[in-house]
């Protein structure tokens, strides 16, 4: 792995990807124009603008615990009439993803192959 100035290429990248991911956040949250943040703290607007862009085609992540459930009380438990799960999520762009599981099992071995996964 390539070093320079005692920093591997993958944390010189990781921390600007950090850099601009807060800028962008800042930005968000000022209620200020691109172009005045950007002025204001001596940014280079065009490269903000690209940042920007890929932070909003970047779809977020968040880690998520599965959990077994405490068993319920018999009268509670009459009124589960299945097993089958489904899992709704909607994206700040507007994307939704609806995953419908057969068991709670499927989900323990979804999560489980997401873990392999390289990130």
């Amino acid at each position: 792995m390539e070093r320079v100035g005692g920093t591997s290429r993958a944390q010189r990248s990781a921390e600007i990807r950090t850099k601009w991911a807060a800028h962008v956040a800042a930005w968000r949250e000022s209620g200020r124009r691109q172009s005045e943040y950007c002025r204001e703290r001596g940014l280079d607007p065009k490269y903000f603008s690209i940042w920007k862009g890929r932070e909003e085609r970047a779809p977020t992540l968040v880690p998520v615990v599965v959990r077994a459930r405490a068993a319920r009380p018999a009268m509670a438990a009459t009124a589960i009439t299945t097993d089958e799960l489904t899992l709704s999520a909607t994206l700040p762009n507007g994307i939704a993803l609806n995953v419908h599981l057969p068991s709670a099992r499927t989900l323990s071995l979804v999560v489980a192959e997401l873990a392999r996964l390289p990130c």
